[in-house]
């Protein structure tokens, strides 16, 4: 006589087995998440994009050796950025090792050793940062991290930035530390 309840028990654990074998396998086949690059629908190497004012003279420009776009996603990501804008006669630069461009509102997040100087009479005003948000419709840049502002030998460090291009007003939000320099 056949033991039934053996039997199926038997079965059971086998089919297990085997769908545990099955499913590693068919796992060790998939890449990790962490290895699926996404892909941009389309990319640009030594990219220029040039704004120009109302009587179409060039009034800025973006460059940057590599940007991708994504698809579904705003952004244009951008790598080895330097861009410039002259703004009521002065000249704004900032570059950045990588960053991202709205493609619908045109602000632009800086990230890794972002620099923001101004050219003056005197002496280049320089910013140092990890993380800028420029906004050019309202020429205003932002930072809430640790911030560096040189000119000549003297220096203020402190923590959240808010630069105004237009009424050129630069202020650190707190942890102020200033050493000042005299000429």
């Amino acid at each position: 006589m056949i033991d039934t309840r053996g039997l199926a028990f038997t079965v059971l654990l086998a089919a297990a087995i085997g769908s545990y074998w099955w499913l590693s396998q068919q796992a060790g086949n998939q890449p990790d998440s962490d290895e699926q690059a996404r892909q941009p629908d389309s990319y640009f190497t030594d990219l220029l994009i040039t704004s120009h004012d109302a009587d179409g003279l060039p009034g800025s420009f973006l460059r940057a050796r590599r940007a991708e776009h994504f698809p579904d996603d705003p952004y244009i990501y951008l790598a080895d950025l330097h861009s410039v804008a002259e703004l009521d006669e002065a000249r704004w630069e900032l570059s950045a090792p990588s960053g991202r461009l709205d493609s619908e509102t045109e602000i632009l997040e800086a990230r890794g050793d972002v620099e923001l100087s101004k050219a003056g009479n005197d002496q280049k005003l320089t910013l140092e940062t990890s993380h800028i948000v420029f906004d050019p419709g309202k020429e205003v840049a932002r930072s809430d991290e640790a911030v560096l502002i040189r000119q000549g030998e003297s220096s203020i460090r402190g923590e959240g930035l808010l630069v105004d291009m237009q009424r050129q007003y630069i202020a650190i939000e707190r942890e102020v530390v200033a050493r000042y320099a005299k000429k």
